[in-house]
């Protein structure tokens, strides 16, 4: 398994439970049956790879931010996803595992951010994945408590918003960076900050809130649009480029 991408595949069995939420609105039984298959299937990746980890072959080099989606992301979409679904003991259970290891992977990756050289500019858009763990699991322990805020969603929510202020210190070291597909580490933490945000307009309900929730979901659409239409542009230019040298080398060949 690669190490910098292989935690990535973590994202099929994540939109596949968010599917099953989204199906069980309209098919209860068939909703309830994706969730329940991809949370299996996340269990049994997240426990194939952290038993892969733990040959002690893992550099500490390759840590980036896409480590927390096979436990720890996986384990708090379960959560919600299961609350959604109705089933609490599985929600419970999900919720602790995806705390856990939310805690354990961000000793690993503060480690390697502070102790090691800077990651590559690929791996860099990485680092807004952080937001994520603490947006879902604001949003998983509101429905596991019956949609009435406490404590524990409060203290999530301002470690959500924490994350948030430094990823406003890393845009500098964001805008800096050419496009890549690695972009796409942006949506998640984004679309998982806006669900929480809009859950704090509804409960709140400040002046204009419904105006200000659609300018939020607005401005996520367009962040996701953005990247998947500089993603096909940049596919693209590198199949021509690739093409051009093709050509260039079997020119060469036969000169």
């Amino acid at each position: 398994m690669h190490f910098a991408q292989g935690p990535l595949a973590a994202l099929l069995p994540i939109a596949a439970m968010l599917l099953g939420a989204g199906l069980h609105r309209t098919v209860p039984l068939a909703g309830t049956m994706l969730t329940l298959i991809s949370i299996a299937a996340a269990a049994a990746f997240a426990a194939w790879i952290l038993s892969y980890w733990m040959r002690g072959e893992m550099p500490l080099e390759s840590v980036h931010g896409g480590y927390f989606l096979p436990i720890s992301a996986a384990g708090l979409v379960g959560a919600l996803t299961a609350a959604e679904t109705g089933i609490g003991w599985l929600a419970v259970g999900s919720f602790a595992i995806g705390i856990f290891f939310w805690l354990v992977i961000s000793v690993f990756f503060f480690l390697r951010l502070a102790l090691r050289p800077a990651m590559p500019a690929p791996l860099i858009p990485t680092l807004a994945i952080m937001i994520a763990p603490p947006a879902v699991a604001s949003a998983a322990w509101l429905r596991i408590s019956g949609g009435q805020p406490n404590h524990l969603f409060e203290g999530l929510s301002a470690m959500t918003a924490f994350m948030v202020l430094i990823q406003i210190m890393l845009l500098p070291r964001y805008r800096a960076l050419p496009f890549s597909l690695g972009f796409w580490s942006f949506t998640f933490p984004a679309a998982s900050v806006a669900a929480l945000a809009i859950t704090w307009l509804h409960l709140l309900q400040p002046f204009a809130w419904q105006a200000i929730t659609v300018a939020v979901l607005a401005a996520v659409t367009a962040l996701v649009l953005a990247i998947a239409t500089k993603s096909v542009l940049l596919l693209i230019t590198s199949t021509r480029a690739s093409r051009r040298q093709q050509s260039g080398a079997e020119k060469q060949t036969m000169g």
